[in-house]
């Protein structure tokens, strides 16, 4: 069973892991968060399976000891090789399944407190403007979810500016895009080699909203311009208690990077220059994509987006292999206990 775990717990997390910040910035957004989110999270579930499998053996050792239901039978014993594997499958198994209660936890408070916020909002309408000098914009989900825009956000932008930061938040809500980023995390938190996955889906999260808002506005230069100041003019990135930062803006450390797509924000640049790595900040990649046409020829996305679906299929299929070759049923050699 050994070659599951190469499989399943360690190849197809770090695969998959690669494949999405490959496809991010070529498939649709909203495509890439669907597709992508699904199969982190199928692989993530893959490799817990997959070790709960392998730690069979050391669980149901463990469980006669404590128990006292008599010796584990020969199959048992040997059904996985070296039987330390076992035992270290057992202790990873746990710590996974630790470190996704924990997010869990976090993701459910934080939620409940994004629901809270909303609801404790003045008047009834989608859009609340606070009396605040700092310049941000936020959506809180809820029931209804509502948008934040603060006074000196409205005193900085243009009326079209203002158009599109509110279109860009009313997608967030319209999209429910704190599912796709909690699944995200679910998926980080149960496989290390997926951590990079949930920040790169935040970002797509990002261009999403950023597409929608550009079909709203039908000019997509406006958008990457309208973002762009946005974000650089945001005092405080805002993140409601651990859930998803449906913020227009980025961390400051990035808006400085800005200044290398085109002399001012939406003028002409070369195709060379528009592309930036995937290293780059998130709204610098968000504006250079926004200046650029949006993907096309939907059989090539089509294609693309059956890379992580593919090995998510492998990953499940490796696990439910994993669990057809444990010997079950009986694990003692005393049956009547």
């Amino acid at each position: 069973m050994s070659d599951h775990l190469l499989g399943s717990v360690l190849v197809a997390p770090l695969l998959t892991m690669l494949v999405i910040r490959a496809l991010v910035d070529r498939l649709w957004p909203r495509t890439a968060v669907v597709a992508c989110t699904v199969a982190a999270v199928l692989v993530a579930a893959a490799s817990m399976i997959s070790l709960a499998a392998l730690a069979a053996p050391a669980a149901v050792e463990l469980w006669g000891l404590v128990v006292g239901t008599g010796p584990v039978t020969g199959a048992w014993r040997t059904a996985v090789t070296p039987r330390w594997l076992s035992w270290a499958s057992l202790a990873a198994f746990c710590a996974q399944v630790g470190a996704v209660g924990a997010t869990v936890r976090r993701q459910r408070l934080g939620l409940r407190s994004a629901h809270a916020q909303a609801a404790a909002l003045p008047g009834a309408a989608e859009v609340v403007v606070v009396p605040d000098d700092r310049v941000d914009a936020f959506a809180l989900p809820g029931s209804p979810g509502r948008i934040v825009v603060t006074s000196g956000m409205m005193s900085v932008l243009t009326a079209e500016q203002r158009e599109i930061v509110i279109a860009h938040e009313r997608a967030h809500l319209a999209a429910r895009h704190h599912r796709f980023s909690f699944a995200a995390r679910l998926a980080a938190a149960a496989h290390p080699g997926l951590r990079a996955v949930a920040p790169t889906l935040e970002y797509a999260v990002e261009r999403w909203a950023d597409e929608d808002a550009a079909q709203v506005t039908r000019d997509r230069r406006v958008v990457a311009r309208a973002i762009s100041t946005a974000a650089l003019l945001t005092t405080s990135p805002h993140a409601v208690c651990g859930t998803t930062t449906l913020h227009i803006g980025s961390f400051r450390r990035d808006l400085g990077r800005l200044r290398g797509v085109g002399g001012r924000y939406g003028a002409p640049v070369s195709a060379r220059r528009r592309r930036l790595p995937s290293g780059s900040g998130p709204v610098p990649r968000r504006v250079a994509a926004l200046l650029v046409p949006p993907p096309g020829n939907r059989l090539n996305r089509i294609a693309l987006s059956a890379l992580p679906a593919a090995l998510a299929a492998a990953s499940c299929g490796l696990a439910i292999e994993a669990l057809v070759d444990l010997p079950l049923p009986f694990a003692f050699t005393n049956r009547d206990c």
